[in-house]
């Protein structure tokens, strides 16, 4: 089964509205289940830093500023200093260890802006992420989905 793309009238009317409360969430989740994803000298690196994981066909725009003790949602008016942009697709494939984050980068569908060796952390830590879902369930995903 082929992962459909996010109808283009869902992504439009998702980015017209506020963007805090999908980081807040994020950033819930993220402090709950994923637990350092970054390599220890790069985990000092990071600390303070906002990045923005822009969903650009789901009009997605989740800020996190990453804290020592877990990952604080930022507002829509927070620079961050650097953003990693990929379709919803993308990111699913990503995080059920179908595609590995620098196939996307070199086939364009994954993109950072910003400062690129934060880009390049973020991005590889995101290769380090597992999944809080049962095995099982993870199973049936991966296998089922391309």
């Amino acid at each position: 089964m082929r992962i459909p793309a996010v109808p283009r009238m869902v992504g439009k009317l998702l980015a017209t509205l506020p963007q805090f409360p999908h980081s807040v969430l994020m950033s819930v989740l993220s402090t709950l289940f994923v637990r350092d994803p970054f390599a220890p000298l790069d985990a000092e690196r990071i600390r303070g830093k906002v990045v923005c994981l822009n969903v650009r066909d789901a009009g997605i725009r989740i800020k996190m500023r990453i804290g020592r003790d877990g990952y604080l949602p930022c507002d829509d008016r927070t620079a961050p200093d650097v953003t990693v942009s990929a379709g919803a697709r993308e990111f699913l494939l990503l995080a059920l260890r179908k595609e590995d984050p620098d196939t996307l980068f070199f086939d364009r569908r994954l993109c950072v802006e910003g400062d690129t060796e934060l880009g390049l952390i973020v991005k590889n830590a995101l290769d380090r992420v597992d999944l809080p879902l049962p095995a099982r369930l993870l199973d049936l995903l991966r296998n089922h989905l391309s």
